[in-house]
C-alpha cells in the first residue's frame, strides 16, 4: 500500500478510535447504522469519498468526490456528484481537474418492514462529460446511469443489498464506440456493537460494446460516530476478467442533516 494510503488509513483509524472513546454506547443504534448504508433511504445528507485506484501500466488515479443529497417528500430525492481527480503516471507526469459531474434523482418505490424483501428504490443519473480522468472514464459523451437497489433482510444484523446498474451513452465516446455496460453488486454488512460494521462488496461488470467482463471483490468496515456522522474504509481487488484496474482503496465520510422522507417509520 502506498505511503499516502497508509497515512490516510491511519488518520481514519485515529478519528474512529477517538470518537468511539468519547461517545456513549447507546448513542448509536442498529437503525442509525442502517440509515448510513441502506441505498433505499431517501434522506438529506452529504457524502465524501476519497478513492485511490491502481490501473494497469502503472497508472494511479486519485479522486475526491462530493455528493450532496436533498430529500423531497413522498420518497423522492435529488443529488449531484462533483469529482476532482488527479492521474499519476509511472514516468512522473500528472494531470487532473474537475471530473464528470453528475446530476441524479432517486425514489423509494416499495417498502415492507415486516417481510424479508424490505425495500426497492431506483436512481437515474446524467453524467456530463469534461474529459478529465475522474472515475477513470474521461467521458466525452453524455451518459445516463440507472441504478436499482433491492434490500433483503435475513436478519436485522446482516441485511443484503442487491444493486443493479446500467450505463448508456447518448452519443459516441472518445474511441468511437457507445458506452453501454451493466453491473451487478451484492453489498452486505454485519453490524457490530457501538456503531461499528463490516462490509463485503463483490461486483460483476459486463461491457456490451467492448465485450469484456470484470469481477472484483471488496471488503472493509466503518463506524457511525454519531447518529448523523459516519466514516468507512474499503479495499477492492481485481479478481478476473478484463483488467481495467488492479486494486483500489476508498475512505468515505457521511453526514446526515435531514430526516427520512421515505415511507419507513422510525
Amino acid at each position: 500500500m502506498p505511503s499516502r494510503l497508509r497515512t490516510l488509513f491511519a488518520v481514519a483509524l485515529c478519528l474512529a478510535s477517538a470518537a468511539a472513546g468519547s461517545a456513549r454506547a447507546n448513542d448509536v443504534s442498529t437503525e442509525d447504522v442502517r440509515r448510513f448504508l441502506d441505498p433505499t433511504v431517501m434522506i438529506s445528507k452529504l457524502e465524501y469519498r476519497y478513492q485511490a485506484n491502481h490501473l494497469p501500466d502503472d497508472f494511479d488515479v486519485y479522486t475526491h468526490k462530493l455528493r450532496p443529497w436533498i430529500a423531497l417528500n413522498n420518497g423522492n430525492a435529488v443529488w449531484a456528484r462533483v469529482p476532482f481527480a488527479r492521474l499519476s503516471r509511472a514516468d512522473g507526469e500528472t494531470s487532473g481537474g474537475l471530473g464528470d459531474v453528475s446530476l441524479g434523482w432517486g425514489r423509494l418505490f416499495h417498502e415492507n418492514l415486516e417481510r424479508r424483501l424490505t425495500a426497492f428504490a431506483a436512481t437515474a443519473e446524467l453524467k456530463m462529460p469534461t474529459g478529465d480522468p475522474a472515475e477513470g472514464t474521461s467521458l466525452d459523451a453524455y451518459v445516463g446511469n440507472v441504478v436499482a437497489a433491492i434490500v433483503t433482510n435475513p436478519t436485522d444484523m446482516f441485511p443484503v443489498f442487491v444493486i443493479a446498474r446500467y450505463l448508456h451513452s447518448f452519443d459516441k465516446a472518445v474511441d468511437g464506440l457507445d458506452i453501454r455496460s451493466a453491473e451487478l453488486t451484492v453489498q452486505s454488512f454485519h453490524i457490530l456493537p457501538r456503531g461499528f460494521y463490516l462490509l463485503l462488496i463483490p461486483s460483476f461488470l459486463y461491457d456490451f460494446e467492448r465485450d469484456f467482463d470484470v469481477f472484483s471483490f471488496g471488503a472493509g468496515g466503518g463506524k457511525a460516530l454519531t447518529r448523523r456522522f459516519a466514516m468507512q474504509a474499503a479495499y477492492v481487488q481485481y479478481i478476473s476478467g478484463q483488467k481495467t484496474f488492479n486494486r483500489g482503496f476508498t475512505i468515505g465520510l457521511n453526514y446526515m442533516w435531514g430526516t427520512d422522507k421515505g415511507s419507513r417509520s422510525r
